[in-house]
């Protein structure tokens, strides 16, 4: 990429390709970057003068990707009968997403980098409390809005501790289907649930 092509939307493109591929951000820097845009790494300072401003930038992007897929990806699994539930085809989503994008599922939340993803975050609503609305309907209102708050932050909270465990090796299941059938018959039960 010649550098009067260069572009910040290029550079994180390619800094969340290269995440991904490798598996964390742990291996990915300017020069990495840099040659995959076919370009100086220097090229790069001109539009992100530090490294943290790219991560937190690509950090942005990656959850915007994540949140739009998610919510698309479980309305189309209960619209074709797959889950008759949509707070529990939801949480298969964010499951297979971070299998199938380790890459940036690390980087978001087992990676270390100098970037407070709570502040790049904090004009959004957390991801389990756009389910509100629709977990109360599931559980036919029979709970008030703070405990199912409550709930849904719990099984949000165990949902990525077991996909952090997973993705560490450091979980008995090793079978990805397995593992995700094993997830949901807990996060059912947190949730109250005995239906699919």
């Amino acid at each position: 990429m010649a550098r009067k092509n260069l572009t910040r939307e290029g550079i994180i493109e390619a800094t969340m390709a290269l995440i991904d591929e490798k598996g964390s951000s742990s291996n990915v820097n300017f020069r990495e970057i840099a040659r995959a845009l076919g370009c100086a790494h220097t090229s790069i300072y001109n539009l992100f003068p530090s490294y943290s401003e790219l991560l937190h930038e690509t950090a942005k992007a990656i959850m915007l990707k994540m949140r739009t897929q998610l919510m698309a990806q479980s309305r189309q699994l209960v619209a074709d009968g797959t889950y008759e539930n949509p707070v529990i085809a939801y949480i298969v989503c964010v499951a297979r997403f971070a299998l199938d994008h380790r890459g940036w599922y690390r980087f978001l939340w087992m990676d270390y980098f100098e970037v407070d993803l709570g502040q790049i975050f904090k004009d959004q609503p957390r991801p389990e409390l756009l389910l509100l609305d629709l977990y109360l309907e599931t559980c036919g209102h029979k709970i008030t809005a703070k405990e199912g708050t409550i709930r849904l932050s719990i099984g949000h909270g165990y949902l990525h501790g077991e996909l952090c465990k997973y993705l560490s090796a450091r979980n008995q299941v090793t079978d990805e289907q397995a593992f995700i059938n094993h997830l949901l018959e807990q996060v059912r039960w947190l949730l109250g649930y005995n239906i699919n």
